[in-house]
């Protein structure tokens, strides 16, 4: 019996996803992922890649100052379809390169990242690049009695027992990755397509508060 009612599950599962394909299917596919933090725990580097549903995408980094929330995004690429396969790119090659000089600028303190303008003539997602050496160390949950638990809609944080707040989740069933800033001040939330970012103006976790990534 056990085994019939998997099969009846695969065979739901699959019924399900067929509805929802043609949905699937125009949903552009976008991710913020942490690529680096500053020397001081405090900057933090986000790489926001999105993938269109007909073809091409767009590629853009985000530096966050997690001790004012501010947040400044730079467009590096834009070349979604229009639809007819066509992948055409609307972020100049000047324009490229001018944002690239200025995050080369604003990342001097970020170990282990390389900012190259040249990489504007061609694939964008290399003009920035981060790589682990060098890079203070952060700390990867359960860390220090800090822990995240997954309901059906939402992410919990809780510390030894006691639940500090409450996000909405994904709703995929993947486990979400939480990491704890290399200055014991910030959390980063990853639940697929979704990242949140907490701060506190201290290490006391009760105090967090959600950045938003909307650029100012």
């Amino acid at each position: 019996m056990a085994h019939l009612r998997r099969i009846q599950s695969a065979i739901l599962a699959f019924f399900l996803l067929g509805l929802a394909w043609p949905a699937l299917a125009m949903h552009v596919w976008s991710q913020s992922l942490p690529q680096a933090w500053s020397r001081d725990g405090r900057g933090l580097l986000i790489a926001q890649i999105a993938h269109g549903p007909e073809g091409g995408g767009s590629v853009a980094m985000l530096v966050v100052d997690t001790a004012t929330a501010g947040v400044r995004r730079f467009a590096l690429s834009n070349d979604f379809s229009p639809g007819d396969g066509s992948t055409p790119e609307r972020v100049s090659l000047a324009d490229c390169q001018a944002r690239a000089k200025e995050l080369a600028s604003l990342l001097k303190d970020f170990p282990g990242v390389r900012v190259d303008g040249e990489q504007c003539r061609g694939d964008r997602h290399g003009v920035v690049q981060a790589h682990a050496t060098g890079q203070p160390a952060d700390h990867p949950l359960p860390f220090q009695g800090l822990e995240l638990r997954k309901t059906p809609v939402t992410l919990e944080l809780h510390q030894r027992g006691a639940k500090l707040c409450a996000l909405p989740g994904s709703g995929w069933p993947q486990r979400p990755r939480g990491t704890l800033g290399p200055n014991l001040k910030v959390l980063l939330i990853e639940d697929q397509e979704f990242l949140a970012i907490l701060a506190s103006p201290s290490a006391d976790l009760a105090k967090l508060a959600r950045i938003e990534l909307a650029a100012k």
